[in-house]
């Protein structure tokens, strides 16, 4: 067997404790409630991987230029629903720090994390335990998923100022010298949260009372409607999950009663309302249904590639869906 030569032996021990090093350093940095800080230059942003598109976006607006932010679901696509694919993993082993909204929506991406080398506590959730869901349920009143909470915390835009300083605090442990840098821009974005709110609230406040009542695909609504003063009269498909199982004859009848009863168009989620939707829409002679991007940003340049004009143009269709015709 051939000997090798000294200079050779030492590369190769070199670049084991490397490749140690690197391993240990993703575990600790997952594993516990904060990783490390990371030796960075101003050229060398810090690497963020978000579950899904609109926590991806807080980490732009927070992080800023020192922040390298990706999402594992792409644009115009079901976070409920997807299915991780072996690039994603990659993705996530490459990160120094992972964000997600709620462990009880994107139980998928716990799950990849924990098979990426950390725990459940891998990831920054910045909702663990969602407040209770405001809605009325599906159609037979169930509450939003298995635990009685509602995930989709980004619906109320106030809600969501603790989540992005939560986040500032979390790059700041990441990277020290950019802590003063993420909490102001945390804060510049909870005064464009609150300006968000009050121009949402003046157009929503115009909808006459006995329209302000939301129909929808799933029961995802709640945390808006219980912010701007409407009523979820009703979802098609039970629990906040998109995932959820098609409702009984009976309990889609009692829907299509009481949409018919209101008069209001039904809201869906979907680039085209589906067979269930139109279904509803016509047995209960309503107007066209509109489409609400509630789960996912579009992509880039459209103008809701962004959280805060997602969610005006949501507001905007739902003040011009309810307000009273002619």
């Amino acid at each position: 067997m051939p000997v090798r030569p000294l200079h050779a032996l030492l590369a190769l021990v070199h670049a084991l404790l490397a490749f140690v090093a690197t391993g240990a350093a993703f575990a600790a940095g997952t594993a516990g409630d904060a990783p490390p800080p990371v030796p960075r230059s101003p050229e060398t942003p810090l690497r963020v991987v978000a579950s899904f598109t609109i926590p991806a976006d807080w980490v732009r607006e927070v992080g800023g230029a020192r922040v390298s932010a990706a999402s594992i679901v792409p644009p115009d696509a079901d976070p409920h629903a997807y299915q991780p694919l072996p690039a994603d993993m990659r993705l996530l082993r490459s990160a120094t720090l992972l964000v997600g909204v709620s462990p009880e929506m994107e139980t998928w991406f716990a799950a990849l994390t924990r098979r990426a080398g950390g725990g459940a506590n891998a990831v920054l959730w910045l909702a663990p335990a969602a407040a209770k869901s405001h809605s009325a349920g599906g159609t037979g009143g169930a509450d939003c998923c298995a635990s009685g909470r509602d995930p989709h915390v980004w619906l109320d835009p106030l809600a969501v100022i603790p989540l992005v300083r939560a986040l500032a605090k979390r790059l700041g442990e990441c990277d020290p010298a950019g802590a003063a840098h993420y909490a102001e821009n945390a804060e510049r974005y909870a005064g464009k949260l609150r300006a968000l709110d009050e121009r949402s609230r003046a157009a929503l406040a115009k909808i006459p009372r006995h329209r302000r009542v939301l129909f929808s695909r799933h029961d995802n609504l709640g945390r808006l409607a219980a912010r701007y003063d409407l009523t979820v009269g009703g979802s098609i498909i039970r629990g906040a999950s998109t995932e959820g199982a098609d409702p009984p004859a009976g309990e889609l009848a009692a829907l299509i009663r009481r949409a018919r009863k209101v008069g209001v168009p039904l809201f869906h989620d979907e680039p085209a309302a589906g067979a269930l939707v139109l279904t509803v829409t016509r047995e209960a002679a309503l107007p066209p249904p509109v489409r609400l991007r509630t789960e996912s940003l579009a992509p880039p340049p459209a103008p809701a590639s962004t959280y805060l004009d997602m969610f005006a143009e949501n507001i905007r269709a739902i003040a011009g869906a309810l307000a009273e015709k002619p």
